[in-house]
């Protein structure tokens, strides 16, 4: 719903774009900034625009979608030879790798920014392939020096974005309405 809003520009373009009522679109991102304790939107009479939270988790967010969506046709090749135990195999490998390398260095904001798009699809990409939301999300997040609370609402909602994704990709068309995925 919130990648839906920011592209749409307006909380009523982004609830039709998922198929929702705008009270409910409107609750629902509310809900939102209270899980966060931070505004995501700054909402005036020309639309909304993300705050500078916003525009944090709508670059992640919109990668792990991407990356999801994008996995169909690669998963679809790989049936039968058993690319999927591949992609988990390397997934556990470089998150272990980067678990037993040690803190991992700090990213400056702009580095973050850069980072947030093409660290959310390859979180999508396998996420889609192995089931896998933590790599590499967790170590991006944790490298951007966010304090306790912030680190673990910011990996919560890594891990709701693409356990949401996932969800879209496996109906691929099975009945599964867009208002069932929208939070």
């Amino acid at each position: 719903l919130f990648v839906a809003v920011c592209g749409a520009g307006s909380i009523t373009g982004g609830a039709a774009r998922v198929g929702l009522a705008l009270a409910s679109a409107s609750q629902r991102l509310h809900g939102m900034e209270a899980a966060l304790g931070d505004r995501l939107l700054l909402r005036g009479r020309d639309g909304v625009r993300p705050t500078a939270a916003g525009l944090a988790l709508l670059g992640h967010a919109t990668g792990i979608v991407a990356g999801t969506l994008l996995a169909g046709p690669l998963l679809a090749a790989w049936t039968g030879s058993g690319g999927t135990r591949i992609a988990l195999g390397v997934a556990l490998v470089l998150y272990a790798a980067t678990a037993l390398g040690g803190r991992l260095p700090a990213l400056s904001p702009a580095a973050g920014r850069r980072l947030a798009l093409p660290t959310g699809v390859a979180t999508g990409l396998l996420s889609a392939a192995s089931g896998i939301f933590v790599f590499p999300s967790a170590p991006y997040l944790q490298a951007l020096g966010l304090g306790r609370a912030d680190l673990a609402q910011a990996l919560g909602l890594a891990f709701t974005v693409a356990t949401v994704a996932l969800a879209g990709s496996l109906a691929g068309g099975a009945g599964l309405a867009a208002a069932d995925l929208a939070w």
